[in-house]
């Protein structure tokens, strides 16, 4: 049998990322609204002669969501955000380190053959990306609901909300668009561990032929952010029309209170959104919000890697001082 991760270890990934993904969200969450809303505007998300768009720039989405709705509207959802963050941290890098450490013990005893680092990064990462958003799916289903209600509230509160999904769109609602997010997450958080760790590991090797002692520890807390905040841009870009028909799909049956945003439409499936979004809106429909989606992903990325290499190390640190 191969000699599992001890648990204690495993606790402080579960600490660490999920006190990552809380201030993280906290920090991005303007963005992400943003972002959100976009994604889910039929009408073109740029200004046109025949401008029909509710919103079409950042400062302009920005200007007319607190202006319309108060500044907290840019941090709508929070609670079930905080707690998807949470959860989704927690498991993400729990099952990331476990699954690359058995992975390690297990060729170590010939169970299993080598597989290259990048390949090992990437499949430890897309494991750990179907695990955290199938736990978590519900939470972003939910808070997705909320960023897209305007106002007047269609859900009073996250109480109201649970009743009237289970109630009018049964319990399986909580599970839209789970199959789009599962495909858009695996490659996605798979992309983006096996870029970080690259650039990581990379960065690292030319600080410590440039420099050394506080300053080379100084520079490689800098290098977390950088590598954090490259892998966030390369592995969004990549999969981002995926995510857009994730969001969409998110909010199928919730059409009363989009109608103040513009336009909307049922999906049948997820072959009948893609189908949809390109006759309707052309190849540019996959890419709406992408601009503060890219700001949104690279400063989480770089923020969410950052603090938990710095708590994990933190708490091992407590760990081994303790028995020291």
């Amino acid at each position: 049998m191969p000699k599992l991760p001890p648990a204690g270890f495993m606790l402080h990934d579960a600490i660490a990322g999920g006190c990552a993904g809380l201030m993280t969200r906290l920090v991005t969450s303007p963005l992400d609204i943003i972002k959100i809303r976009f994604q889910l505007q039929l009408e073109p998300t740029f200004k046109t002669k025949q401008q029909g768009s509710k919103y079409f720039g950042i400062y302009q989405a920005l200007r007319d969501i607190v202006s319309e709705e108060g500044i907290f509207a840019l941090w709508k959802g929070q609670m079930a955000g905080q707690l998807l963050s949470v959860t989704y941290g927690g498991v993400q890098f729990v099952t990331y380190n476990f699954c690359k450490k058995t992975f390690i013990e297990l060729h170590k005893q010939q169970m299993l053959s080598s597989l290259h680092p990048n390949a090992l990064n990437f499949a430890c990462g897309s494991i750990a990306g179907l695990t955290a958003s199938t736990v978590a799916h519900p939470l972003d289903v939910l808070r997705t609901r909320f960023v897209a209600q305007g106002e007047p509230k269609y859900y009073y509160s996250y109480k109201h909300a649970l009743i009237k999904m289970g109630r009018d769109e049964g319990i399986s609602s909580f599970y839209k668009g789970l199959s789009p997010t599962l495909i858009c997450i695996m490659p996605q958080t798979g992309l983006q561990f096996a870029f970080y760790e690259f650039l990581i590991r990379e960065l690292n090797k030319f600080s410590d032929i440039t420099s050394s002692g506080k300053e080379n520890s100084s520079k490689k807390s800098i290098n977390i952010a950088i590598s954090g905040g490259i892998a966030g841009i390369l592995s969004k870009t990549i999969i981002y029309p995926l995510d857009v028909v994730k969001k969409r799909l998110e909010i199928d049956d919730f059409i009363i209170p989009r109608k103040k945003f513009g336009r909307v439409t049922k999906y049948k499936s997820l072959t009948d959104c893609f189908r949809k979004i390109w006759l309707e809106e052309g190849l540019t429909g996959f890419y709406k919000g992408l601009t503060p989606s890219l700001a949104k992903a690279s400063s989480s990325s770089a923020l969410i890697f950052f603090l938990y290499e710095e708590l994990i190390h933190f708490l091992d640190k407590r760990k081994d001082n303790q028995y020291t």
